[in-house]
């Protein structure tokens, strides 16, 4: 069943498809819409999915290992299992063409370490009729298997969702509050471990300009392995930024690096906002 689906996938993919399909969908004998499907949320699902160059997107799926909400109707994730409705994009045609499927593989995870573009549409617009028997995956032979699958799987994305939507709640209350700190500074500490004025004067251009950032710079200790020395110096910032009860402190190494796009209000709603989110920290990914 497994070898079948996929020699049926790649047939399709070679023979039925014209080369004008910018996407198609592949379905499985016993994939069902759920009461939720529409064609406006089919359509709005491939046009998000096609804006971050998605390879595949699955309109349900029966299990998942890691994902995060992307937009309004999609979750992305790292592994899946369920192929029962599956829109597939032409960036990925070659990839699943040339890939080669033994007996013993499963096509589900074949995809999955084939791309990290996958994406799920929630809620689910399909999941899989369940027969109380697979042909394909053995030891789903017991009924009521496919709905106890797909109930579980589609029960932990609307977790996710409901937390989600907590957070973005509780920071939408306080975001118009932005505006009057825009002139804060904040207590910033740099960790430099080379004791070299050159990457001194570096970093410190990284901050030029950026008068919400009041700098102190801290060296570490060549005495003490480098761990220690930095737990060192994270101890010697708080309690700097206690003494002078701080509200807030950023902590860097000498490496750090401002991307082009950073601006003051991206930097600082996070920080703001943060607390009222319940955080103690956070660490900033500057993409």
């Amino acid at each position: 069943g497994l070898y079948g689906l996929w020699q049926t996938m790649k047939y399709i993919l070679l023979e039925l498809v014209s080369e004008d399909d910018e996407f198609i969908i592949i379905c499985q004998d016993d994939h069902q819409f759920t009461e939720l499907y529409s064609s406006d949320i089919l359509i709005e699902s491939i046009d998000e999915g096609n804006k971050f160059e998605s390879d595949i997107i699955l309109g349900g799926v029966s299990w998942f290992q890691s994902t995060f909400r992307t937009s309004k109707h999609l979750f992305w994730t790292e592994k899946f299992s369920g192929l029962q409705f599956a829109v597939i994009f032409k960036r990925f045609y070659k990839t699943l063409i040339d890939c080669s499927l033994d007996a013993f593989d499963a096509g589900d995870y074949r995809i999955s370490a084939l791309t990290d573009k996958k994406w799920i549409i929630y809620p689910y617009i399909s999941i899989q009729r369940d027969y109380g028997y697979s042909d394909v995956t053995l030891k789903n032979n017991f009924p009521n298997r496919q709905q106890e699958l797909f109930a579980g799987s589609s029960n932990c994305l609307q977790m996710l969702q409901n937390v989600a939507s907590y957070f973005q709640g509780l920071s939408n209350e306080k975001k118009h509050a932005i505006g009057q700190v825009a002139t804060i500074t904040i207590s910033t500490f740099i960790i430099d471990s080379l004791h070299d004025n050159d990457v001194s004067t570096t970093i410190k251009e990284q901050f030029q300009g950026r008068t919400e950032f009041q700098l102190t710079q801290l060296y570490t200790d060549p005495l003490i392995s480098p761990a220690d020395s930095l737990l060192k110096n994270l101890r010697t910032s708080i309690k700097r930024a206690v003494k002078d009860d701080d509200d807030v402190a950023v902590i860097c190494l000498r490496g750090h690096r401002f991307p082009q796009h950073c601006s003051s209000q991206k930097f600082l709603e996070p920080v703001y906002n943060a607390p009222f989110l319940g955080s103690g920290f956070f660490v900033w990914v500057l993409m």
